[in-house]
């Protein structure tokens, strides 16, 4: 049996790249995640359903003839170095001697990774003066939603280099972009009865400023109203202030989060930390709502520590430095919270240009160059 093995995490993610994709489509498969074996060595692990058995050979022999010969060439180049020391061969060769090697992959059973969170529902006994002794705080780790009323966390709260006077917040796209137009008001919810423009307006802390769906990213902005900037905090719900900077995400490193749902751990407000298990991850959502877009890549895969309603937390490492941004989990919080990789968000020129809503005003942007985290 060849394993999936690699001395350097650049070439298990490589491998990931053309094997990951082309096992993610099975049907018994949720995700392909580069892991650390051991010290000295980087591996694949496949995340299959629950009571369902996934053979690589077995789906190598079935699926490879509808591959292409580049495709097929991807898989041969990033296959474990023995095979290729094994098997110097010509291009025409490739297919036969990719089906007929055992390989062996390590497997885990888990559950479904969803995207859920719950729903504000309107409050028929609506109390204006309870509305009127709230306590407007715009910080990270609170409750946030859009008109739809999917309620999640506000991240955190941070500035931008093109909009030097202006103050954002960050969250999912499903928690402040689904259903909704750029520049629709985004509510801080607290009393549950938005049932006119009135209360809306009292509720308000900004508008839609952007948000994405893609293959990397479920991501959000609010730009806060400029009444509101004086309601914002220096540290968030969890009690620690960020240090303001992003940092690459390092497998195996300890991180938190704070959100609304459940503080920093999952079980209470002191900020427990969870182990980093992959720092690229190819997984699949199994959402009616993402079924133009199921497959996501480059995700972070951290031992589980959320649940619904902490979409849109940071994540974070000891230094407090800004890693990713979560947005799904395995069902029943059984396995894995994930996270988008927050690279793919600051500092990053997009392939394709992206319309922001900014003051009334319809803009274009490539890149969000993050001047800090509040």
């Amino acid at each position: 049996m060849i394993e999936f093995n690699y001395i350097k995490e650049s070439s298990a993610n490589k491998a990931l790249k053309y094997w990951g994709n082309f096992i993610i489509q099975s049907k018994n498969v949720h995700y392909v995640a580069v892991i650390k074996k051991n010290r000295f060595l980087y591996s694949l692990e496949i995340g299959k359903k629950k009571n369902k058995s996934f053979n690589i050979n077995e789906y190598l022999t079935v699926n490879i003839n509808d591959l292409n010969s580049k495709e097929i060439k991807n898989l041969y180049k990033t296959a474990p170095i023995t095979l290729k020391r094994a098997f110097r061969v010509k291009a025409l060769k490739k297919v036969n001697y990719l089906k007929n090697i055992k390989f062996a992959i390590k497997t885990r059973e888990t559950s479904k990774f969803i995207v859920e969170d719950p729903v504000l529902k309107i409050n028929k006994d609506f109390n204006e003066n309870e509305n009127q002794n709230r306590n407007r705080v715009l910080q990270g780790g609170i409750k946030i939603c859009n008109l739809k009323m999917f309620t999640g966390t506000l991240g955190g709260i941070f500035t931008l280099k093109d909009f030097p006077n202006s103050y954002f917040g960050i969250s999912n796209w499903h928690v402040l972009a689904e259903g909704v137009k750029l520049g629709s008001a985004i509510i801080q919810p607290r009393s549950l009865g938005y049932r006119t423009q009135q209360e809306v307006k009292k509720h308000q802390c900004g508008n839609l400023f952007w948000g994405s769906l893609d293959r990397k990213k479920e991501a959000a902005f609010v730009h806060f109203n400029k009444s509101n900037i004086e309601f914002i905090k220096s540290h968030n719900s969890c009690g620690y202030k960020l240090s303001g900077k992003i940092a690459k995400p390092i497998l195996g490193e300890l991180v938190t989060k704070c959100g609304s749902k459940t503080g920093c751990n999952g079980n209470d407000r002191l900020c427990g930390f969870k182990t980093l298990y992959s720092t690229n991850a190819i997984i699949k959502i199994d959402d009616a709502r993402y079924s133009d877009n199921p497959i996501f890549e480059n995700q972070l895969l951290i031992e589980n520590f959320s649940n619904s309603g902490d979409s849109g937390s940071l994540i974070v490492n000891k230094k407090k430095d800004v890693i990713g941004l979560l947005f799904a989990g395995t069902i029943n919080n059984s396995n894995f919270s994930v996270a988008n990789d927050i690279n793919n968000i600051f500092n990053k020129r997009f392939n394709i240009s992206q319309n922001i809503k900014f003051n009334n005003n319809n803009l274009h942007l490539n890149k969000f160059e993050l001047n800090e985290f509040i």
